[in-house]
């Protein structure tokens, strides 16, 4: 699916997944990626075509800090690209009531 060029924005908050988000950014950048990333950790961030430092925070807070203004970049973006982030491509949201 990643093919050169093709933008891929990560969240990698520092703590114990950060050296597998770290490979998986790798491989990546290997395939011809570009790398946003939002992260408070270097190595994450030594990676990135475009960094995004997030605030140092305890690592119990660290959802709170990378989750949220992940979550106001995809809806942003979205807008941007004028299409309705409530109705994402080859998602259907169904609810079912029996």
């Amino acid at each position: 699916m990643i093919q050169a060029g093709f933008v891929v924005h990560a969240i990698a908050a520092d703590g114990p997944t950060v050296p597998g988000i770290s490979a998986v950014l790798l491989r990546l950048r290997e395939a011809g990626a570009r790398l946003v990333v939002a992260s408070n950790s270097a190595d994450a961030l030594s990676l990135a075509d475009v960094p995004l430092r997030l605030p140092a925070s305890p690592e119990w807070l660290s959802p709170l800090s990378a989750i949220i203004p992940g979550q106001l970049f995809a809806y942003h973006l979205a807008l941007a690209k004028h299409l309705d982030p409530d109705r994402p491509r080859h998602i259907e949201k169904v609810t079912r009531t029996l």
